[in-house]
Formats: structure tokens, C-alpha cells, sequence
């Protein structure tokens, strides 16, 4: 299937990669199919794209990688809703904030992109009583 998108234009995507947000993502609550587009091999960013509105996208990164010690607990009602029975089924990604002068980007690490890959569903979820903050510099100094 062609998707259009404001970043990248048009791009062919399969239907079988198209994750469901049951309750769409906060601020965009009616939009419920999203794909994961490779931006390259050379940058550690993907776009989530909505494939219901083509202005409608958010970079994403793996929080692991900009902060090797983010960690939480994800709830079984998570588990549940999106019906993951293996941690090998699960991707979590983060917001990525770009500013024009890339060092003062960020990342938020308070409110994930959670993925179940198999099932293709995917939520946002925002972590309560957590040390890390929605606008975490992505280049530490």
C-alpha cells in the first residue's frame, strides 16, 4: 500500500506492517494505524507514521541506546492490553523531539512507545512516579 508523508513523501508500505493504537496516541486520539519507517542505517531514528493522515508523524528512538540505563516496570494491565506473552514480542521506542540545532534535541523517556511486534498493537504509555522526564537531552554531555 502507498502512504503519503510530510518528511518523505510517498512510500510503500505492506498492510501487514501497520501497528493499531487502539486509543490512537495522546493529541491524536482518532488516529489508530501507525508504521515504523527506516530513516537509514546511518541515523538511530525511525518515523512513526500515521497512515490515516500523512502530516501526522513522530521520530522515534530506542531509549536504550541515547540512556543505558533506563529501565521501568511494565504493568501487567499493559501486558494485557496489548497482549504480549513474551518479552521477545516487545519494542519500545521514545519520542524524539528534533531542534534545529541538533544538540539541544530530546527524547521522552516518560512516555513510551510500547510494541507488540506479532500482534502488531501498539500503545503510549506514560510512566507514573518515574525519575526520568519527558525532555531528556539526547546527546549527554
Amino acid at each position: 500500500m502507498i502512504i503519503a508523508t510530510r518528511q518523505l513523501g510517498t512510500v510503500e508500505v505492506q498492510e501487514d506492517s501497520i501497528v493499531v493504537f487502539k486509543h490512537g496516541v495522546p493529541g491524536f486520539e482518532t488516529l489508530t494505524r501507525f508504521v515504523l519507517i527506516d530513516l537509514g542505517e546511518e541515523l538511530p531514528l525511525r518515523l512513526l507514521q500515521s497512515t490515516e493522515r500523512p502530516e501526522v508523524s513522530f521520530f522515534i528512538g530506542n531509549p536504550f541506546q541515547f540512556y543505558p540505563d533506563y529501565e521501568w516496570e511494565m504493568p501487567d494491565e499493559l501486558k494485557a492490553e496489548l497482549a504480549i506473552t513474551a518479552s521477545t514480542d516487545v519494542e519500545v521506542w521514545s519520542i524524539v523531539t528534533l531542534a534545529s540545532d541538533l544538540s539541544q534535541s530530546t527524547i521522552n523517556l516518560l512516555a513510551p512507545i510500547v510494541l507488540n511486534r506479532v500482534q502488531r498493537k501498539g500503545k503510549q504509555y506514560i510512566i507514573h512516579a518515574s525519575s526520568f522526564g519527558h525532555a531528556h537531552p539526547i546527546f549527554q554531555r
